[in-house]
């Protein structure tokens, strides 16, 4: 949802490969704080987030790097509406979208 979110809201200019390695890096940045932070439940639920993310995050990696290495994010960005409206997690940011056409 937070991807779809980020195109839809932000329209971001770019190449695709660009846009994903900043979730990237948020990641592992969060990850790292995850790692030396104390037991607290919130921190474990935090860990759990990021763990899935950086999965999410590799697997995306995995599938065909050459072709979204020549995309644009305008290219993705056109579709976010459209995925949303059919995503029970992503329709949350779809009004935005809708005032935003």
């Amino acid at each position: 949802m937070r991807i779809i979110g980020d195109l839809i809201e932000h329209k971001p200019k770019g190449s695709w490969s660009t846009f994903i390695r900043a979730y990237d890096r948020e990641a592992t940045q969060a990850h790292t704080v995850a790692k030396s932070a104390t037991k607290a439940a919130s921190q474990e639920g935090d860990g759990l987030e990021v763990q899935t993310w950086k999965e999410f995050l590799e697997r995306l990696g995995r599938v065909s790097p050459d072709v979204f290495a020549k995309k644009s994010c305008d290219e993705f960005a056109k579709w976010g509406p459209r995925v949303a409206r059919y995503s029970f997690q992503s329709a949350r940011v779809l009004p935005f979208a809708l005032t935003n056409l």
